[in-house]
């Protein structure tokens, strides 16, 4: 069934078949990694969510000793293994939250904008918190899942109390989805000892102070 749905693009990448808007919007948002990346003491750890087809996962692999990735949904989880074929990358087919459960997607786009698919209740897809995985280091997180962030940040407060990473969450004023808005997400960040760096795109860029 799956590979029905993907098809090796012009650029040599395995891809959902159909994709209008995906590629572009992330190609060009590529150009944010060196400065966000530029803002790490140190480069362990990144822990990525909305790993998509592996773009960003690919670029972070050869920057990072080790990179911890999530995608939920099937399709676009066979395109990111099979496009990033990397030692240091863990790959995880399940969405990021606040607590331990079980989601589903809701592909509102089709396949026309993969990149848009976010997560809704009722279903058998994994969700993880970043907290549970016990990690040691972490220098980066990195949260591009579609107004998702709040849940995910609070799943992954202790990490960031205890390591101070570098923060990238998408704000596009899509948080409203799942019972959030961006300045209250804002403000929660900004609670921990966080401010804003930097804004690129959608994406903010956070740091402790």
């Amino acid at each position: 069934m799956l590979s029905s749905q993907v098809e090796i693009n012009a650029s040599g990448w395995l891809w959902p078949k159909g994709d209008q808007f995906t590629w572009p919007t992330v190609i060009e948002e590529l150009a944010e990694i060196p400065e966000l990346v530029a803002l790490c003491k140190e480069r362990r750890v990144c822990v990525q969510a909305g790993g998509n087809g592996g773009l960003w996962v690919r670029e972070f692999a050869g920057l990072f000793e080790r990179v911890y990735t999530f995608e939920p949904d099937p399709i676009l989880f066979r395109c990111l293994v099979h496009n990033v074929p990397c030692s240091n990358v863990v790959f995880t087919q399940a969405a990021v939250g606040g607590s331990s459960g079980f989601i589903a997607m809701d592909r509102w786009m089709g396949l026309a904008n993969p990149g848009a698919n976010r997560v809704k209740g009722g279903g058998h897809i994994p969700q993880v918190t970043v907290d549970s995985y016990g990690l040691e280091h972490v220098d980066l997180i990195q949260f591009d899942i579609e107004g998702y962030e709040l849940h995910a940040l609070k799943g992954a407060q202790d990490t960031i109390m205890r390591c101070r990473p570098v923060i990238c969450i998408e704000l596009r004023d899509h948080s409203h989805h799942f019972g959030a808005n961006d300045p209250e997400i804002r403000e929660w960040v900004q609670g921990l000892g966080y401010r804003c760096a930097k804004r690129m795109n959608y994406d903010e860029f956070w740091v402790a102070e």
